[in-house]
């Protein structure tokens, strides 16, 4: 079983949680691209990292599946958190719209998860990202996605909102959008630490 910090931790307090943070995509396949030319693949890593001295802040472990230097396989991100031992995985993302569909149609934030384990990871991110960005609510789904599907730990993918859109890339490429996202995922994993002790009584 996974140990997880005592409840009588503080209420801000991450300490003695080990949480993998992988930052979608790399140099090559650099996902999605912006209007003004900032890759989906930059745009992530430089969340990841605000992400990561968040919680950090907040007494937990952080790994990191990447720096943004080299490629790095969808594989190779699921066993770095498997190798870590991490109690928790969250994958950031930028989203873009199909070939031919209007970019305005919609677009927004959305969480996804596979495993039931994850589903309340998932619901928390879901709800307090949106509570504390209002961007637009674009789902939370039931995913069969690679970095998804780790079986030994919950793991949840977020869609950080829409690069396409001038408007979206300006707001993803912020610091203060970043310091959101980090601070929506430490209050997420609060509650899902939380959910996780009280079933295990």
């Amino acid at each position: 079983p996974r140990v997880l910090p005592s409840k009588n931790s503080k209420v801000a307090s991450l300490k003695g949680l080990r949480v993998c943070v992988d930052a979608g995509h790399s140099t090559q396949s650099f996902g999605t691209i912006g209007p003004w030319a900032n890759t989906e693949a930059s745009v992530n890593v430089a969340a990841a990292k605000i992400v990561k001295q968040e919680l950090e802040r907040r007494g937990a472990e952080v790994i990191l599946t990447q720096d943004g230097t080299k490629e790095i396989s969808l594989q190779d991100r699921v066993l770095a958190a498997w190798k870590s031992r991490a109690q928790f995985f969250i994958s950031l993302h930028c989203d873009a719209v199909p070939e031919g569909q209007d970019p305005r149609d919609g677009p927004g934030y959305s969480v996804h998860y596979f495993h039931p384990q994850s589903q309340p990871f998932a619901e928390s991110l879901h709800r307090i990202y949106g509570e504390k960005t209002g961007i637009h609510d674009a789902g939370l789904w039931r995913s069969n996605l690679a970095v998804c599907r780790t079986p030994t730990m919950p793991s949840v993918l977020l869609e950080m909102g829409f690069l396409v859109l001038p408007e979206g890339e300006e707001r993803l490429i912020s610091p203060q959008h970043h310091a959101l996202v980090a601070k929506s995922i430490a209050d997420a994993l609060k509650e899902a630490v939380k959910w996780e002790n009280s079933t295990s009584d």
